[in-house]
């Protein structure tokens, strides 16, 4: 209704002795701009209760439509995101999910609302969530916190967490905010910087905004830390400053796909810093277009790939630091790569194995092809059994491991294989089998014992000596083979052992299963472990022929 209809309707109710609250109106001001406000209207009676005049209280909605419109524009925002963005109480009990935090977590939010986050925490993680609480209610913010979280489905997936605290009217904190950005996906998925400035503020990633003639327009915290220079430094200079000079056609380049709207994903280059090092970054540009769908500008994401590349290399020096001989082989069966082992196992150059028919350096290259094809079919393949020929013709039995590798989009690649030198094992199973036939057939009782004098192991001459069986007798004490007054000795004995010492020929009186006393000699040694530490007892007991 026009104003003149709203002053009737309202002095119509006050005459007839009626309030009016909160009446929503536009007022103007003396210099004729127009005020929304709130009116509240209440009538005033004489002595005699009649209405006599009308009593208004206006209030001001200027800021509160303004908080109004831009709650609005914020909601907007967070529900375009395409970073998940939850809001939760102190308590840890989620309160907003916006549609990203569905696509990201597969949960509606009318699941999930409502409920403890640690629903999208992995097991073992408990503790770091309460840490970050104790900081969000201290009024701190967290950022880029990289961890774990959980889909509905199961998955355990990495992610950057940027948590903000929520203040009321009074300043004092309420909740929490926190950004979820994916970490599995190397793209990123930030919206444009104009429109996601507050996740632009945290991002950990260089966002940067230029024109087509390669001005930077806008820089933020992220940048300023990866290239040194403050936003106030580098806004209005060309991004000209960031490239190293043989790199500049690449700007060409870059430049004509984003003018044509094609965006560049993931281009892995070189920067230079304020302070002339260089390092490697990953770059993804998009266009950026007016309302009409014409590109004017374009937002570049930097990602320093630094520890990506050391990783890289850190990854190969231990490929080529293994004594093992691996390989890649291609699906058409050629070798793609090797370690420093398999040059050295096959006797034959890398550059010559490179590109050639990998079942050629076998003796046997069909019972090689079926291992090989076995891969692609199971996916995988244990302790494969091959001989592998040295240029030299020395036959070398080796055991393979292999599996199939594939890209980031899932493709299969080809076979990657590690082969293990079998003849150190070989030895070592020869020398066991030979010490096994002594244990059997030695004339002499040899026990084997842990350092508190618990039997571990009986060979037949024992089981001769004593008259127990290896199944009576194993996990029993030492000192059930000795006469009773002679403990003290087995005591001496373990105590010695544990000192690294060995005790010869100790003569001393056993017992029999049945009772029956024997002299006995012993020789008791320690047992050590790879790293010479004494871990048991090996116990030689010589029967000795009684005295007269």
């Amino acid at each position: 209704m026009d104003r003149t209809r709203e002053i009737r309707a309202v002095l119509a109710k006050i005459k007839a002795g009626q309030h009016v609250e909160y009446l929503e109106a536009v007022r103007v001001r003396k210099d004729g701009t127009s005020v929304p406000v709130s009116l509240t209207v209440s009538p005033i009676h004489d002595a005699d209760g009649v209405v006599v005049g009308a009593s208004t209280i206006a209030r001001d909605l200027s800021e509160q439509r303004a908080a109004l419109e831009a709650a609005e524009r914020m909601a907007a925002i967070v529900q375009s995101s395409e970073d998940a963005i939850i809001s939760g109480s102190l308590e840890g009990t989620i309160t907003s999910w916006n549609r990203a935090a569905e696509r990201m977590y597969g949960y509606s939010s009318a699941e999930v609302i409502g409920k403890p986050a640690k629903l999208l925490t992995p097991k073992g993680r408990a503790g770091e969530v309460k840490a970050v609480l104790a900081k969000i209610k201290a009024g701190q913010h967290v950022e880029q916190l990289e961890t774990k979280r959980v889909r509905k489905d199961g998955r355990v997936f990495p992610v950057s967490l940027s948590i903000s605290p929520v203040r009321d009217a009074d300043g004092a904190v309420v909740g929490t905010s926190v950004i979820h950005r994916d970490l599995s996906d190397q793209k990123g998925a930030l919206a444009t910087a104009q429109a996601m400035a507050a996740i632009v503020e945290y991002s950990e990633d260089a966002i940067i905004g230029r024109t087509l003639e390669g001005i930077v327009t806008s820089w933020n915290p992220a940048a300023a830390r990866m290239f040194g220079y403050s936003s106030g430094e580098i806004i209005g200079k060309p991004v000209d400053l960031l490239i190293p000079r043989d790199r500049a056609g690449e700007k060409i380049s870059i430049l004509a796909e984003i003018s044509a709207g094609r965006p560049v994903d993931n281009y892995e280059t070189i920067r230079i810093r304020k302070d002339g090092t260089v390092f490697p970054v990953s770059l993804t540009v998009s266009p950026i277009r007016d309302a009409h769908g014409t590109v004017v500008a374009a937002s570049v994401i930097s990602r320093d790939v630094s520890e990506l590349k050391h990783a890289a290399q850190y990854a190969r020096s231990l490929i080529e630091a293994s004594l093992d001989p691996m390989e890649t082989i291609s699906t058409e069966g050629k070798i793609t790569d090797v370690n420093e082992a398999a040059v050295k196992a096959a006797g034959v150059p890398r550059i010559k194995l490179i590109e050639t028919d990998f079942a050629g350096y076998f003796t046997d290259p069909d019972k090689a092809y079926a291992g090989y094809h076995r891969v692609f079919e199971q996916g995988s393949l244990t302790d494969y059994p091959v001989t592998l020929r040295h240029r030299d013709g020395t036959l070398t039995d080796f055991l393979c491991n292999a599996s199939v590798y594939r890209d980031t989009g899932g493709h299969v690649l080809g076979v990657l294989t590690a082969a293990r030198d079998m003849t150190r094992q070989k030895e070592a199973l020869e020398a066991s089998q030979r010490m096994a036939a002594i244990l059997e057939y030695s004339g002499d009782a040899i026990i084997s014992g842990t350092l508190a004098g618990t039997i571990t192991s009986w060979n037949p001459a024992a089981t001769r000596m004593f008259g127990y069986s290896s199944g009576e007798i194993v996990g029993k004490p030492i000192t059930l083979l000795v006469a009773q007054d002679r403990t003290g000795e087995i005591t001496s004995i373990l105590a010695r052992i544990n000192a690294g010492h060995t005790v010869e020929h100790h003569e001393t009186t056993g017992v029999r299963k049945d009772g029956t006393p024997i002299r006995v000699s012993l020789t008791a040694a320690p047992v050590r472990g790879t790293d010479d530490a004494v871990i048991a007892l090996s116990l030689i007991a010589r029967d000795l022929p009684e005295q007269t």
